[in-house]
């Protein structure tokens, strides 16, 4: 039945337009299709490169510890070693330069009291044990003295592994955030 005069099939247009749009559907749905496998592919190729990710960054980490703690042992005993040996070479001066030092007071109340009995003899012509009584008792020694220079003090040594920024529970925790966004923004 003609609807409209002259026209055989009046939805022959729209026939024509739905069967042009439906290949261009069909067509999309394929796209979309593929697109979509694709899509997954790369999803399961970011989980498993962000698995081998966490696997070679806690190797790191523990590597990172490991050499850290290895050397700051190493120093901290070098330290501790060549500190026990100077302290000692330290003392061992100390009780050196004491006995020098009362060697030297020894040697000057000596001297001086000799040079004071040679005064007194040359002026009194004689000398008494009083005089050299009197000779060695006001005889300065202190500028003699040494004063004690104390060694710095020691140095604390941490023997504990300190961890890089990058191994820290925080800096793990934002990684981790940013990548859980991203598979989220990836799958959708």
């Amino acid at each position: 039945v003609d609807m409209v005069p002259g026209l055989k099939d009046p939805f022959a247009r729209q026939k024509q337009m739905y069967e042009a749009n439906s290949e261009l559907c069909k067509s999309a749905e394929r796209r979309y299709t593929e697109l979509q496998h694709q899509c997954n592919r790369h999803a399961t190729e970011l989980k498993s490169m962000d698995s081998m990710c966490d696997w070679h960054h806690s190797e790191a980490c523990l590597e990172w510890s490991s050499y850290v703690n290895c050397v700051t042992k190493t120093l901290c005993a070098a330290y501790k070693s060549c500190r026990d040996d100077k302290d000692a070479e330290y003392d061992q001066a100390m009780g050196q330069v004491t006995e020098l030092v009362k060697d030297r007071k020894n040697e000057w109340t000596s001297t001086q009291t000799i040079k004071c009995a040679l005064m007194t003899y040359k002026r009194n012509k004689s000398l008494e044990e009083s005089d050299l009584d009197a000779c060695g008792r006001n005889i300065d020694t202190e500028w003699l003295d040494l004063h004690k220079v104390d060694m710095p003090p020691r140095l604390t040594c941490d023997e504990r592994a300190t961890m890089p920024e990058y191994c820290s529970a925080s800096f793990v925790s934002q990684i981790s955030n940013a990548a859980a966004q991203a598979k989220k923004h990836v799958e959708g």
